[in-house]
């Protein structure tokens, strides 16, 4: 049931703009954040945009960052979760 579903969406690469405090939808994510979906960004992606941009991205609020986004998905895997791609 719903009780027992963990969601949690990993950004990485382009994906990573849905988590940043000046997407549209960033009010979405707070609120789907303070419903207990987890979202986490992808530290590696963040580096590389601040290299390109020298600028680090801001993320909005309820999002955590994780090393990387690629070994964050192959952790959940292992774990038991559904890989659900775009």
């Amino acid at each position: 049931g719903m009780d027992k579903v963990q969601i949690e969406v990993v950004a990485y690469g382009p994906g990573l703009a849905l988590l940043t405090a000046e997407n549209p939808l960033a009010s979405r994510v707070r609120s789907m954040a303070a419903q207990n979906v987890r979202f986490s960004a992808c530290e590696n992606t963040m580096a590389a945009i601040e290299r390109r941009t020298g600028k680090r991205p801001e993320l909005t609020s309820g999002v955590v960052t994780v090393a990387s986004g690629i070994a964050r998905i192959v952790e959940l895997d292992r774990q038991g979760y559904t890989y659900v791609r775009p």
